[in-house]
């Protein structure tokens, strides 16, 4: 399985075994684009459709695939609410394109102000990953080791237990996420997140 699908679906996705349907799939529920990117790179004769809860509309999708649901059982896949969730069991050349789909999903680039009395306000950019805490210390352990950047320390997010937040807020180590991200060549991205990226960055350049 691709990498980039396999983000995708470590992202938005829930297994949904005989104990809740007759048939096990794995379900996708989400904005349209990656749901059309999984539902075209895996050749599924199923379509996205459209769920309204609370006059909020969410894209979703089911994948009935043996195969798809095998292979998320060998990399460690655990539900996207558990307590202790992994960083999937992945080979070397294989994170790269896995953190991409990760972060366009669940990652935001903004920038921060901060204001202290006495002194002029200073604004830096700021990449936020969001997840489930366990996952992301696996996920800003790989980042490091792969990127070239220093190893962040998962913060909490709010009162939950489970959920927690990466913030990567130093100019430099955002340009080097962007380099390991999105090298030249790459098919499988999302162009308005990239762009967006990108040109936070560039309101910092010297």
């Amino acid at each position: 399985m691709y990498p980039y699908i396999l983000g995708i679906l470590w992202a938005l996705g829930r297994h949904v075994d005989r104990s809740e349907s007759p048939q096990e799939y794995f379900f996708l529920r989400g904005s349209r684009r990656p749901l059309e990117v999984v539902r075209r790179e895996l050749g599924l004769r199923a379509a996205v459709y459209t769920v309204t809860q609370e006059g909020r509309t969410q894209y979703c999708l089911k994948v009935r695939r043996p195969d798809v649901l095998a292979a998320l059982g060998q990399l460690g896949w655990q539900p996207r609410w558990s307590q202790a969730r992994e960083y999937p069991r992945l080979a070397g050349a294989d994170h790269r394109d896995f953190i991409r789909a990760y972060v366009e999903i669940h990652g935001r680039a903004d920038t921060k102000t901060i204001r202290k009395r006495g002194r002029p306000p200073y604004t830096h950019p700021r990449l936020r990953v969001y997840g489930n805490r366990h996952f992301l210390g696996g996920l800003a352990e790989v980042l490091a080791a792969e990127a070239g950047i220093g190893v962040k320390v998962v913060q909490k997010a709010g009162n939950s237990e489970v959920s927690g937040i990466l913030y990567y807020q130093s100019r430099s180590e955002l340009a080097a996420i962007l380099e390991y991200l999105y090298p030249p060549g790459i098919e499988l991205f999302d162009r308005e997140w990239y762009e967006a990226f990108r040109d936070v960055l560039r309101r910092f350049e010297k």
